[in-house]
């Protein structure tokens, strides 16, 4: 149980990084891509560590020391150095899409905050409401994230800020959904800076 959690966890976090630099266009070079297998992996055994003390197993503990423990644990994740090796090689070494040609720019009304789906050079400009911006956000979700929990636990999350956009507590509800959407950050991201700016005027 312990291994498969650590797994997801550090999963979540290599993705979360490989598209991040990808949205960004950031050349993932020999470099980065070990500074990326380096940061997951201390991800892994910080996850392991905390496991130990949340079982509270010392390394004088008997039968089963903390050292021992942690083999154990280990030896049930299946996210290996290796296993994170390739995943960033094929990332790195894959062909490059081409860009779109087109780009939808959605502008909250009442702000300067857009959200930019597609990169591009021809842009179009449209203006919506905050309620409109999370039917975007919803209808993205349902129609690019697979059915089941993950995709549930988003909407639920949406749902969750969209209710307490205008109050002080956003700000928790905007943190609850960027860790549910780790997984799917491509997806996410463009929608972060019209977000953002809507949580600051409520926690102003």
């Amino acid at each position: 149980m312990y291994g498969k959690f650590i797994d997801t966890v550090v999963q979540a976090r290599l993705d979360a990084l490989l598209e991040g630099y990808e949205l960004h266009r950031v050349q993932l070079d020999h470099e980065l891509a070990s500074n990326i297998l380096d940061d997951v992996m201390r991800c892994r055994d910080v996850q392991i560590r905390n496991v130990i003390q949340a079982m509270g197993i010392s390394s004088d503990s008997g039968l089963v020391t903390a050292d021992v423990f942690a083999q154990m644990v280990q030896s049930e994740c299946m996210v290996s150095r290796g296993f994170v090796n390739v995943q960033i090689q094929r990332r790195r070494l894959a062909p490059k899409p081409e860009a779109s040609t087109m780009n939808i720019t959605y502008q909250l009304i009442g702000n300067a905050s857009r959200v930019n789906v597609n990169s591009t050079d021809n842009s179009t400009n449209v203006t919506i409401s905050e309620s409109e911006l999370f039917s975007k956000m919803r209808e993205e979700i349902s129609e690019k994230v697979p059915s089941g929990e993950g995709r549930d636990r988003l909407l639920q999350k949406v749902s969750a800020l969209e209710k307490e956009r205008d109050l002080p507590s956003a700000w928790e509800r905007y943190k609850e959904l960027i860790g549910v959407a780790a997984e799917h950050m491509t997806l996410m991201c463009p929608f972060i800076p019209a977000l953002t700016e809507m949580i600051g005027k409520a926690i102003r």
